[in-house]
C-alpha cells in the first residue's frame, strides 16, 4: 500500500521520499527511496526527514522487535510447581 500511496502522491506532483524495508518492488517514478532493514532504522529515517515535510503518511506494518534484555548464556527452563 505504501508504494501505491507514494506513486499517487508523485503523480499528483508531490516530492516523495519513500522509506521502505526489504521488498521486491521498484520505487515508483519520481520517488526518492530510503532503504532500511529494521523498525529502528525506519523510525530513525522517518524522524530524520519529518521536519522537512508538509504531509507525512505512514503505511508500514512494522513487525520486528527487540528484547528488553539479552542473556549472556542459555537460560534453563524454570520448573513448574
Amino acid at each position: 500500500m505504501g508504494y501505491a500511496l507514494a506513486a499517487a502522491a508523485a503523480d499528483a506532483g508531490a516530492r516523495v521520499k519513500l522509506i521502505s524495508g526489504p521488498v521486491n518492488l521498484e520505487a515508483p517514478a519520481r520517488c526518492e527511496r530510503v532503504q532500511v532493514e529494521s523498525a529502528q532504522q525506519m523510525l530513525d529515517a522517518s524522524l530524520d526527514g519529518i521536519g522537512d515535510c508538509d504531509i507525512f503518511i505512514a503505511a508500514a506494518a512494522v513487525a520486528d522487535y527487540r528484547p528488553v534484555s539479552v542473556a549472556e548464556h542459555k537460560m534453563k527452563k524454570a520448573k513448574k510447581s
